[in-house]
């Protein structure tokens, strides 16, 4: 992400999310970001490549969850595990070769990583005040064409 405000070529390994890009792009627009918006601004770690906004990144991929520190990833598969997990250290294993979840010494890492993550996952699924759905009935003044070998060429109702 580039402004007038920043230098370029610099590089950062602050953790960040895609939700963070809206909050980061408003605010180097000068434009007032909605309280319900999930991300967190960038433009701390744009002007010092040192600062941290946000000290992990959640990520979800088919049935597992991740948190990712500067330093672990932890992921989880299936419900709360149920399926395994996953612990690396990105010092010492950059490639993700060795899991460390069963290692006793990493026992408590884990435990703090899980309960980030949960912590995480929960904020993930609430509701956004101020976002508001509306339902709009929508009238059909032209009748959709009935396709023979689909569930519109149907009369029953079945696909």
């Amino acid at each position: 992400i580039a402004s007038p405000e920043t230098q370029s070529g610099l590089t950062t390994d602050c953790p960040a999310e895609m939700v963070d890009y809206y909050p980061t792009l408003a605010e180097l627009a000068g434009l007032k970001v909605p309280t319900y918006i999930a991300g967190v601004s960038l433009v701390p770690t744009l002007k010092d490549v040192t600062a941290r906004p946000r000290s992990a990144a959640f990520t979800q991929y088919n049935s597992g969850y991740s948190v990712r520190t500067e330093r672990y990833r932890y992921t989880e598969w299936g419900e709360k595990g149920s399926d395994g997990n996953e612990l690396y250290d990105h010092a010492s294993d950059a490639a993700e070769m060795q899991n460390l979840a069963g290692s006793a010494k990493h026992r408590n890492i884990v435990a703090e990583l899980s309960r980030l993550l949960h912590a995480r996952i929960a904020e993930s699924q609430t509701a956004s005040v101020g976002v508001k759905q509306n339902n709009v009935q929508i009238t059909r003044r032209v009748a959709q064409p009935r396709l023979p070998g689909t569930y519109r060429g149907r009369d029953d109702g079945k696909r």
